[in-house]
């Protein structure tokens, strides 16, 4: 017998709402963490996880085809949505999605985790 399936544990709760007032704001810093990240540079400055990030080599950041910024995170703690563009060394273009938990500190964000 075929089964419904369930519903997707990294999806945000019904309760959840976009932070409209700062999506913009917020959208700008990540599509920069991304650009920096995969260009292999730096990103202490702006990631404080525990995570050790490691840069996969020889992959292009395209940019962000789609982001939303929550008011609630889901049950894992992210609060953030984004859908990336990236292209490999032999030209393949592809999209994945990486949840993001994201604060604003002061004027500055600061990225604490990434899936």
């Amino acid at each position: 017998k075929p089964s419904k399936p369930g519903k997707d544990s990294y999806e945000f709760p019904d309760d959840a709402h976009p932070d409209s007032a700062n999506m913009e704001e917020s959208k700008v810093f990540v599509d920069h963490f991304f650009d920096i990240y995969y260009k292999g540079q730096d990103v202490s400055p702006f990631y404080n996880g525990t995570a050790k990030l490691e840069t996969p080599a020889k992959i292009e950041y395209k940019g962000i085809d789609n982001y939303v910024l929550m008011d609630n995170p889901n049950q894992f703690g992210y609060n953030a949505r984004a859908n990336l563009t990236l292209r490999l060394p032999n030209g393949v273009e592809y999209k994945t999605v990486k949840y993001i938990s994201i604060k604003k500190e002061g004027k500055a964000w600061q990225i604490d985790k990434l899936y």
